[in-house]
């Protein structure tokens, strides 16, 4: 019995499936118990019997219970309209009357306060402009900065605000060098770490040092000057000159070069900057003739020189005309490929002022500083050829400095 009405549902459904092959393609399956009218509409139809209004598909035939209660009514529309859009121009345009009549309320209220404000002018009139600042102010101390004048080509500043590139290093073994060759030399000690009187040797407890010249001001720069085992003269510093740094006393940005003034007859005076461009080392620009500038061959190092010339540049138009960029000693040279391409750069951009030759790196520099003696005395094969070294540095200088 079973078997029976499987075999007739079997027949039905091939006769169905036959008769719609030969029909074509149906339109939908529809459920046996849903009516002829209801059936699924192609979307072409759907379309044409719901158009799209602003945006918005509208659909309100045939719309379901739970259809019509998501739907947004009138009521909460933000603006009154058959479909809740057609009232925002409305309120765009409110929006903009009442910015633009704030704006004019402003405008109107800021001309009433300038001119309630006019500082007593007559007439309410705006008062004039300040005047620009000047391009250096006054000293606070009321006296004038020194007049510019011709410095003494003898003297040289020697340079940079980067530490650690070996300004004293190159200031003590070229001072060694030019005294050995029967210059009389005078190296003053501007770095208040005071390096180069540690390594000479020199006892600041038993006489006045370069703190006791710019900040206390109780002697002379020639009062404060000593000889060292080195065969050159010192101007020895201490930690208290870190205040003249500081603007204390008031930044008399002439004092070191008056002081330079008091000192005896010297061929060379080479100044041991600070690793800064305070108002110290703005000092000894404005004191002498020429710079040389230490720097080692490394990025960082050539980066910090930018600066350093944008000084130089300031100090030459402002302050010292006399001021030139004398040389550029390069110290602690490497064969590296780091260091032949910043040889190379600087080359490029000063030209002959790069002394040659460039001072290597050495152990034989350092002991010397450790040890406080010249390190051309030291008992090494290095000694030699740091002594040839600083002679050819030396020589290099005596033709820019007059005799």
């Amino acid at each position: 019995m079973g078997r029976h009405k499987l075999g007739a549902r079997l027949v039905t459904v091939l006769a169905v499936y036959g008769g719609l092959a030969a029909a074509g393609p149906p339109a939908a399956a529809q459920p046996e118990d849903q009516p002829p009218g209801d059936r699924v509409r192609e979307p072409r139809e759907l379309l044409r019997a719901y158009p799209f209004e602003q945006g918005r598909l509208r659909s309100r035939a045939g719309a379901s219970p739970a259809d019509a209660a998501r739907r947004v009514t009138p009521a909460q529309a933000p603006v009154p309209g058959e479909d809740g859009d057609g009232g925002w121009p409305v309120a765009l345009l409110v929006v903009l009357g009442m910015a633009t009549a704030l704006l004019l309320l402003g405008v109107a209220g800021r001309r009433v306060v300038r001119a309630g404000s006019g500082g007593g002018a007559e007439g309410g009139t705006t008062p004039e402009p300040a005047p620009p600042p000047p391009a250096r102010a006054p000293s606070d101390s009321g006296r004038p900065s020194r007049p510019a004048a011709e410095r003494p080509k003898h003297g040289y500043a020697v340079a940079n605000q980067k530490g650690g590139v070996g300004k004293t290093t190159i200031s003590l073994t070229l001072g060694a060098a030019a005294a050995r060759r029967g210059r009389r030399v005078l190296l003053v000690d501007l770095d208040p770490q005071a390096s180069a009187t540690t390594v000479v040797g020199a006892h600041v407890e038993d006489g006045p040092t370069l703190a006791d010249v710019l900040v206390g001001g109780s002697c002379s720069l020639e009062e404060a000057v000593v000889p060292t085992r080195w065969g050159l003269d010192l101007v020895p510093s201490e930690p208290a000159l870190r205040a003249a740094d500081t603007g204390i006393p008031a930044d008399d940005d002439a004092a070191l070069a008056r002081e330079l003034e008091t000192v005896g007859d010297y061929d060379l005076v080479l100044i041991d900057c600070p690793p800064s461009l305070g108002m110290l080392t703005m000092g000894a620009l404005n004191a002498v003739a020429r710079t040389l500038v230490v720097v080692e061959p490394t990025y960082l190092a050539l980066q910090a020189m930018d600066e350093l010339l944008d000084t130089l540049r300031r100090i030459a138009d402002q302050q010292n005309p006399s001021l030139e960029l004398a040389g550029v000693v390069i110290n602690r040279l490497e064969p590296i490929s780091e260091h032949k391409r910043s040889v190379a750069e600087l080359e490029s951009i000063f030209g002959e002022r790069v002394w040659e030759p460039h001072i290597p790196k050495r152990a034989v520099l350092q002991d010397a500083m450790r040890q406080g003696v010249p390190p051309q005395d030291l008992p090494t094969h290095y000694a030699g050829e740091v002594a040839e070294l600083f002679d050819s540095l030396v020589e290099r200088l005596e033709r820019r400095t007059p005799a």
